[in-house]
């Protein structure tokens, strides 16, 4: 089956609290943060950050994006892709996406904030969710979602 698919990649971008460019995770040459704000401004996640910077503290944390970001054939995952700024973790706000690795395609199906709370964290993420039901599932091709992964393992 051949799907619609839009283009990933992670490029040099200055976000909107950010006080320098930094590595960013891009859509048809739009911004993930601002993808997901234009439908829902209410909700201030213009300025998130993606959650494979090199930037968050706990190593646990670490290890859990990278485990959940690799592509497992026919295992959906939830995967945190944005979080905070200001805090860089996970514990605040950070949105997941149900991601599913379907041959030579990767689907963003859902999106959504999480809402796990604090027991079992950081392996509960996921596990709640409050979707964001008007971001539309996103396809991607395999090759071009592991070149934007790789671009962000070499800042590790």
């Amino acid at each position: 089956m051949e799907y619609k698919t839009s283009e990933i990649k992670a490029e040099m971008r200055k976000t909107v609290y950010a006080a320098q460019e930094h590595l960013a995770i891009v859509i048809n040459d739009e911004l993930l943060d601002v993808i997901i704000d234009e439908e829902y401004p209410e909700e201030n996640f213009l300025g998130l950050i993606p959650t494979l910077l090199p930037v968050i503290p706990s190593r646990e944390e670490q290890d859990l994006v990278w485990e959940r970001f690799k592509p497992e054939p026919g295992k959906p995952k939830m995967v945190p892709v944005l979080m905070c700024p200001e805090d860089l973790d996970l514990s605040c706000t950070t949105l997941i996406i149900k991601v599913i690795d379907f041959g030579e395609y990767i689907i963003w199906e859902k999106f959504g904030m999480d809402i796990s709370g604090a027991n079992g964290y950081p392996q509960s993420l996921g596990s709640r969710v409050e979707w964001l039901k008007k971001i539309k599932p996103m396809y991607f091709k395999k090759e071009q979602y592991m070149e934007m992964l790789e671009a962000f393992r070499q800042l590790q």
